[in-house]
């Protein structure tokens, strides 16, 4: 293919995919123009700050260390956030930091909307691509969620892009090294028989020294393992050797060392430094396990290329853009949430499917990638990248117990019934949406009992789905808000693109086509047009709007109406005024009116001249404390702040 071919081929391309173009083109515009309308989340500025201090990590600050709660979850995209937001400010001043902040999650939202619409290609045709892609990029709940929340709309897109170029990198995996497609014939009977014939050919080829080296060091790597993981004497030979070099004792080399490392060896007690080794030896026994496993491979591979066909031991692996750009997101996903690692396992499961045992080791340097890219991202690791890990996982198992509102009663995160999460999608994603997802299950239940175009990735779909859900049921994993599971999202609204292309295969006029698309998205514009800027706080009409649900589902946990209250206060308060918030003030500062005395503990805030309150944030009647209610930020008859002033 020549330069103009290749060129004559991009323009089809684009040509082909307009629409998506055109909506990411029109959701920036959005926006640029609405961006800076939003408030801070409960915990946006502490996010904040960690991605700061994990910045400064790097050139050696210690701050970061320092921080409560980094061992929640990593600070990947917590950095590149601050780096963003400052950036946004620098270039145009009108925007505030957390202006900045808010624009930045959008437009990674508008990410996953662009990847949402590459997973649907792999299950539909691009007209039916485009409208799924828009009906979740209209979706009132996650719009809302674009701009305000930083780590679940976030972890959502980093997710869908870990399991779209894993998929699409496994398929060039598999054409690379030349897999039967259908069922795997490679793993027959015959198939099988020949490889061994061909392993027992090649074994006796190789001469008699290249044998002995490959049974000696299978040999010695094996009395390695054993060791390391089982026997323990080379355990004790490095622990005793600390031991030796802080008495002054070691061999002179490894004394050198230890005086190098340990420059006041004396202010320490030999048991910190046991401890200190005792970590190391951990992650080195785990880096040394790697680098055999890869070593033997190789080794065995170029010796014996029947194993290393068999296990898929090929250049392509290593050098393959796509399945490295994968494994390094995933890297990055797991440094966002830990539950990231179950992208990878979907893209693993993916490979295996496809290629059988010849996926083993591209698996293998999928996953070493992916650990890498998360220990370099993620300063809390870098001491004891295996242990803290470990540590930080039990850390999010134990989440502490909060509750969420849930059909009216306070429900808390370790009782949750089994119908949360299908409840709370029923009622706050919109209507034309619900529909298509539940008519999408009925077409796909139909396509796993014939081969159609998707019909063998639609069990990675379902795990995709299921597996999150389950254990939500289960309270395997904690949650007190549908928030937590908005990853397990995109395939929704695959499902949904599924019914969609159902019903337009039976409208074969264009103009029914078109009433179709306004139909279906106008829902989804009218509540971003109603509920802005509080659009994650959307209900539909299933439950009488946010109305309805107001006093029987949350909707402004975050209280996110603060910056509207604040800019009420800021027009009412006289000059030095004392302004009372009876909880966190982070939500406030950023868009205070400078002269103003913000007060948060109880007796100096029941003394101010404006009190802002939040009914899911702040307790009390404060008609009974001498104020009068000037202003209440609401949506319908559902209330999310208020203003109080002093009675004169």
């Amino acid at each position: 293919m020549n330069a103009a071919e290749v060129k004559s081929h991009r323009l089809r391309g684009l040509t082909r995919h307009w629409p998506i173009l055109l909506l990411l083109a029109v959701g920036l515009a959005v926006g640029l123009q609405f961006g800076n309308d939003y408030g801070l989340s409960w915990d946006e500025h502490r996010n904040a700050v960690v991605g700061e201090e994990a910045l400064h990590a790097y050139a050696g600050a210690g701050n970061y260390f320092s921080l409560r709660y980094i061992a929640d979850h990593g600070p990947a995209y917590f950095m590149f956030l601050s780096g963003t937001s400052r950036l946004i400010h620098a270039v145009a001043p009108g925007w505030s930091v957390p202006d900045g902040r808010h624009l930045t999650n959008y437009a990674v939202f508008l990410v996953g909307v662009l990847f949402l619409y590459r997973l649907c290609l792999r299950f539909m045709a691009p007209r039916s691509a485009w409208m799924a892609a828009a009906l979740f990029g209209t979706q009132p709940l996650l719009f809302g969620h674009g701009f305000v929340n930083q780590k679940d709309i976030p972890f959502m897109t980093l997710f869908l892009v870990v399991v779209v170029t894993g998929m699409e990198a496994a398929d060039r995996l598999r054409m690379s090294t030349s897999l039967a497609s259908g069922s795997h014939v490679e793993d027959s009977p015959e198939i099988a028989h020949s490889c061994s014939s061909r392993l027992s050919l090649e074994w006796q080829a190789l001469n008699r020294r290249k044998k002995m080296m490959l049974l000696s060091a299978g040999g010695l790597a094996l009395v390695l393992m054993v060791d390391l993981f089982l026997g323990g004497t080379l355990r004790r030979l490095g622990a005793s050797t600390v031991a030796a070099a802080y008495a002054g004792e070691a061999p002179m080399l490894v004394q050198e060392a230890f005086s190098q490392v340990a420059t006041d060896a004396h202010k320490t007690s030999l048991e910190a430094y046991l401890a200190i080794y005792a970590s190391l030896f951990v992650n080195l026994r785990l880096g040394f396990t790697a680098l055999v496993t890869f070593a033997g491979l190789a080794g065995i591979g170029k010796a014996l290329p029947a194993i290393g066909d068999r296990l898929g031991v090929r250049r392509s692996a290593i050098v393959n853009a796509g399945w490295l750009t994968s494994a390094v997101v995933l890297g990055l996903t797991i440094s966002t949430r830990q539950l990231g690692a179950f992208a990878g396992l979907l893209v693993t499961l993916y490979l295996l499917a496809r290629a059988g045992t010849k996926g083993v080791f591209p698996i293998l340097v999928y996953w070493a990638v992916a650990c890498i890219a998360t220990d370099a991202s993620w300063p809390y690791l870098w001491p004891d990248p295996h242990g803290r890990f470990v540590n930080s996982v039990l850390h999010a198992a134990k989440f502490p117990v909060k509750t969420t509102l849930f059909r009216g009663l306070d429900v808390g995160s370790d009782s949750l019934p089994w119908d949360y999460f299908p409840t709370l999608t029923g009622l706050q994603l919109t209507e034309p949406a619900v529909l298509l997802v539940l008519l999408g299950c009925g077409v796909t239940i139909g396509r796993l009992g014939r081969r159609s175009l998707g019909a063998s990735q639609i069990p990675i779909l379902l795990a995709w789905v299921t597996v999150p859900v389950a254990a939500l049921v289960s309270r395997a994993i904690p949650a007190y808000g549908i928030r937590h599971l908005l990853f397990v999202f995109p395939p929704l609204f695959v499902l949904a693109g599924i019914g969609m292309e159902f019903v337009l295969a039976r409208l074969n006029r264009r103009w029914l086509q078109a009433v179709l698309v306004v139909l279906l998205l106008a829902p989804g514009i009218v509540g971003i047009a109603y509920m802005h800027p509080y659009e994650d706080a959307y209900f539909n009409s299933l439950v009488g709007g946010v109305s309805g649900a107001y006093g029987e589902y949350e909707v402004d946990r975050w209280c996110l109406s603060f910056r509207e209250a604040v800019a009420v206060v800021n027009r009412l308060a006289p000059v030095d005024s004392t302004i009372g918030v009876p909880t966190q003030t982070d939500q406030i500062e950023p868009f205070l009116r400078s002269d103003l005395l913000l007060v948060s503990e109880i007796p100096e805030v029941e003394g101010a001249d404006l009190v802002i309150s939040c009914p899911y944030r702040t307790e009390g009647d404060w008609h009974t404390r001498e104020f009068e209610r000037v202003y209440a930020v609401r949506r319908g008859e559902a209330v999310f702040s208020e203003v109080w002033r002093r009675r004169q």
